[in-house]
């Protein structure tokens, strides 16, 4: 995976953020008009 879902992903998985961390900048940039074709970082992971 890549661009913005993989890097978000990504953190998660090296444990630089929470899921809960990566769910709420998720749900911050789809606020902010981000397409996203998932809703949170935790259903990747």
């Amino acid at each position: 995976m890549t661009g913005t879902i993989g890097i978000l992903k990504a953190l998660c998985t090296d444990k630089n953020i929470t899921s809960e961390e990566a769910d709420a900048i998720l749900a911050r940039m789809i606020d902010a008009g981000f397409y996203s074709p998932v809703r949170r970082i935790s259903d990747l992971l």
